[in-house]
């Protein structure tokens, strides 16, 4: 499902928005799957999502077959150098915990 009409990632945007906040060294890149753009425009608005925060489109829903997504929300914890740490699939308080724990170190 496209984000703008999925309330798992509706509902796990904020909470990655208040990590980057509290996180200096962390760097967000929200990445819309299958949305349409004024879609798009209307949940960053409703969301409250500052504007340097750096968002992408993936309007061809590329990210499902190259990074075998099964569905969404989709995190990742990804290093300077480029190197995956964590992938964390769907929005839960588990998932939450251990985003928390690895943005803290």
């Amino acid at each position: 499902f496209p984000v703008t009409i999925c309330k798992p990632g509706k509902k796990e945007i904020p909470e990655l928005l208040s990590l980057s906040k509290s996180n200096p060294k962390m760097k967000l890149v929200l990445v819309f799957i299958g949305d349409i753009d004024k879609e798009v425009v209307k949940t960053l608005k409703d969301l409250n999502v500052p504007t340097e925060t750096l968002v992408l489109l993936d309007r061809l829903e590329t990210c499902f077959e190259r990074l075998s997504f099964r569905g969404v929300p989709h995190t990742f914890i990804i290093s300077k150098n480029k190197t995956i740490l964590s992938r964390l699939e769907g929005y839960n308080d588990d998932n939450m915990s251990k985003l928390r724990s690895l943005v803290s170190n």
